[in-house]
């Protein structure tokens, strides 16, 4: 019993070991132009984190909005550095048919060494906005 429960303890550590997640709470700029039915945005982002590791840092996006009718395309690109300097930095998209809440997926396309274990993870992120420009961003990579 006592080996089961041991080896049941080392298979769960390394199952929780491969997931990565990170919360992200920051504030939008748009700039907006508006033609007919289509709507381009540009979005400037600051925001700060936290990740499933303990690290902590700041970051900014950089990217566009395109809403035709009913859906939305946004793209950013975002540097990420943590409380000892290091960076990272990830292409965000995302589809949806509001802007408010959705899904969306970050690649990490570059990376300090502490971080290069990220650029082989398939990541996934909720968003939700509050006060029209205020979000918070949870993060989950596999």
């Amino acid at each position: 019993m006592k080996a089961l429960l041991l080896l049941f303890l080392f298979i769960s550590s390394i199952c929780l070991s491969e997931q990565y997640s990170m919360k992200s709470i920051g504030k939008n700029i748009f700039k907006s132009i508006e033609i007919s039915n289509q709507k381009l945005t540009i979005a400037e982002t600051q925001f700060t984190w936290i990740d499933s590791l303990a690290n902590y840092g700041i970051g900014f996006c950089y990217g566009s909005i395109i809403k035709n009718n009913t859906q939305i395309n946004l793209n950013n690109f975002c540097e990420f550095t943590d409380s000892d300097e290091n960076k990272f930095w990830a292409k965000v998209n995302r589809i949806s048919s509001e802007l408010e809440t959705g899904l969306g997926k970050q690649e990490f396309i570059e990376t300090s060494e502490k971080y290069a274990f990220l650029l082989k993870k398939d990541c996934k992120y909720a968003v939700s906005f509050f006060q029209e420009t205020n979000f918070l961003v949870e993060l989950k990579c596999k």
